[in-house]
This record gives structure tokens, sequence and C-alpha cells, in this order.
């Protein structure tokens, strides 16, 4: 995936000419950080990428069942020798109706100390990990997005922007709808978007079956896919793969070649 590049054709953007020479100056040098930006988004897009496939990789490598139930009987008879000391710890709250919930969290704790001491994650957290690289990788490509949107307000950007944003956006169409839900994830938790109630749509698909598309999905990994329940109560989703990163570098190759340039030509990242 790291053989992804974008060639420039030269190596700054020709300035329009409109009679006003300040003003085609002021805006032919817009460019510049809208590129730097370009190529930052797409920089995050790759080593997110990279990290996910490394961090799915350790979820996915489990131990066998017999492996498995070793670990968990060693795990148990830790928990065991713990709660003894905590019940003498704790003997004043016997008669509480929760004392057995209070020595088994207070050993569960002491173990996930000892744990993170030797530098052993807790399983939640290291399943959360590849999830935060799908997160990152979808809000930097999304980024594009918005670059290629604000070039198109720029004088001699149209073309380049709109021709961008059709590459990105028919190649992932579900990429604005999953990024919005996740940057407002706190309405998706009640089933809103901008304040109104999300519609309910059938879902039936080989991995979700909900016939009242009552459910809210808050982020689910199918295969290389992150989805999620969007605004218009759709569940869209999102390959984090390397296809999806070719496109996005793709696109950002659209945006060059339809841009008008002057110089040498170049390639980037070098």
């Amino acid at each position: 995936m790291l053989h992804n590049i974008i060639k420039y054709p030269g190596s700054w953007v020709q300035k329009r000419e409109t009679g006003n020479e300040e003003y085609d100056l002021a805006e032919v040098r817009k460019f510049v950080p809208l590129i730097g930006n370009m190529e930052m988004e797409l920089s995050i897009a790759t080593s997110a990428l990279l990290k996910f496939i490394e961090a799915k990789g350790n979820v996915e490598n489990t131990p066998n069942i017999g492996e498995s139930m070793k670990r968990q009987d060693i795990k148990s008879r830790r928990i065991n020798i713990v709660e003894q000391e905590v019940k003498i710890e704790l003997s004043q709250y016997l008669l509480n109706k929760y004392y057995d919930d209070m020595v088994r969290n207070e050993a569960l704790r002491r173990i996930m100390i000892e744990d993170l001491e030797l530098g052993i994650l807790p399983r939640d957290i290291v399943q959360a990990e590849y999830e935060v690289y799908a997160r990152s990788f979808i809000f930097a490509v999304e980024s594009l997005r918005k670059i290629f949107m604000t070039a198109a307000n720029i004088n001699g950007g149209a073309a380049a922007g709109a021709a961008a944003l059709a590459v990105l956006i028919t190649g992932l169409p579900d990429l604005v709808g999953v990024r919005d839900s996740l940057a407002h994830s706190d309405e998706r938790a009640l089933g809103q978007a901008k304040r109104a109630p999300i519609p309910n749509v059938p879902l039936n698909n080989r991995l979700i079956v909900d016939p009242n598309g009552t459910a809210m999905f808050m982020g689910w990994m199918g295969e290389d896919a992150y989805g999620l329940t969007m605004a218009d109560g759709h569940v869209g989703s999102v390959p984090i793969n390397e296809a999806s990163l070719k496109l996005a570098f793709s696109s950002a190759q659209k945006f060059a070649d339809t841009l008008q340039w002057i110089g040498r030509p170049r390639i980037w990242p070098n």
C-alpha cells in the first residue's frame, strides 16, 4: 500500500488571469496549504490503515480452544486466590447484599492492575484498538472531501474539486454518512440526527437481520468494513482496506491532473 503516489504535472498551480493581478495571486496561493493538507490526510490514512491491519491481526490471532481453556483456568484460580484476600479485608461488609459483587470487582481490579504492570491490556481495550485506527482512516479520507469542496470554490479550482469529489464519493458512497454518525455518536445513541428521530429502515443482509429497522448500530466490523447507522436510518459502511486507500489517492491524483500547473513535474511522497 506504500507504493501509492501522486504525480504532480508541475511544481506550482498556475494562476488564472482575470485582469486583477492581486486577486489572481491571492487565489492561486490558497492551493498551497490545501495541497499540503491533502498530503497530510493521505499520510494519516496510510498510517491508520497499516496500524489497523496490525491491530486487527492481534485480535484475530487468538489461541486455540485448548490454550484458551488453560488460560481461563489459570485466571479463575488467580481470581479465587485474590478473592480470599479481599474477603478478609472487606469482612465488615459481610451483611451487605452486594458483598459478593464487591469482593469479585475488587479482585478483578487488583488483577487488572497486576496485568497492566506486566504490559497486559484488558481484552476490551485490545479489541477496541483496531476500531481506533478504523475511525482515524475514515476521518482522514473524509477530510479529503472537504478539501476538494473548498478547492472547488477557489478561482481555477472548480473543475478539479468536482472531478476529485466524483471519484471519492462514487467509490465510497457511505463515507459522509458514516463519518457524520461517528462525529455525532451521542445523537445516534438516542436514535436522533440533528435532534430529529432517525427513521426505521429494515435490514437483512448476511451479517445483520433487523426486519423492523429499530436497532441502532453504533459501530461494527464486518470483514474489513466499518459500519453504523446513518442519519437516514440505513446502515452504511466504509471498507478499511488497501482498495479504499488507493481510491483516496486516485481522487487526489484526479485533483492534481485537472489543475493547471507550471514548473517541473514532481511526485509525492518522496
